[in-house]
């Protein structure tokens, strides 16, 4: 393989523009990279390409009847993938960019592929720096599955990642942390009814509570 297709973090957590401009590239012309996020690796394509995603689940050996999940950039993109109720919204508001996934209705756009024609969407916005930088410069969602074959748990270390993977994707990127949180709080809002899926590192009753909490709070401040 050739190791320019390697990219390292710099100290902050962000890639060089340069990096990023390449992988957006390839991201547009339908490759795909690994990219870690603040809860571990992920094989990131362009989520609106139908076939970029089944490729993704080709590396992956994984059927097509298991939906996969979305990062984002920033609160609006996850609106122009999902809808989201005003508890939906206070979860996004509250909790991101962080260890949090969402599901919400799909916007009618949106690959059946990609959901596994449930009519849901997980969205994610990571705290991880060079996940964002690349989610906004491509301008669209990507996918967000973790780096594992089918029924096989997910993997966080870079150098079994390069020798298992390396030949599938375009581009690498080794993350700068040693340890990464847990997987990812996983919620579904459908019809206001919320359901913690998987636990993560924020609680379930934070959940709630932030979800249903309805006080609202007025700026008493005088404009001059």
């Amino acid at each position: 393989m050739n190791k320019s297709k390697v990219k390292h973090l710099l100290s902050t957590g962000l890639l060089k523009i340069s990096d990023v401009l390449e992988i957006v590239d390839a991201l547009n012309m339908g490759g795909c990279a690994i990219i870690p996020t603040d809860t571990g690796y992920l094989i990131a394509c362009d989520a609106t390409n139908d076939v970029a995603i089944q490729n993704v689940f080709n590396i992956k050996k994984r059927k097509n009847n298991n939906p996969i999940h979305v990062c984002v950039g920033s609160v609006n993109q996850a609106y122009k993938v999902g809808k989201f109720t005003v508890k939906a919204k206070r979860l996004l508001d509250t909790y991101c960019p962080g260890a949090i996934s969402i599901i919400v209705p799909k916007q009618e756009w949106v690959s059946d592929l990609l959901i596994a024609n449930t009519g849901n969407i997980g969205i994610r916005i990571p705290d991880e720096p060079c996940i964002l930088q690349i989610c906004n410069e491509l301008d669209k969602p990507i996918t967000a599955t973790s780096v594992n074959f089918a029924e096989q748990p997910p993997l966080s270390n870079f150098s079994e990642i390069l020798n298992l993977f390396e030949s599938n994707v375009d581009y690498l990127v080794e993350s700068n942390k040693d340890t990464f949180l847990e997987s990812s709080t996983v919620v579904r809002i459908i019809k206001d009814k919320i359901e913690i899926l998987r636990k993560g590192p924020i609680p379930d009753s934070s959940i709630f509570e932030t979800a249903n909490n309805t006080t609202t709070y007025s700026d008493c401040r005088e404009w001059t």
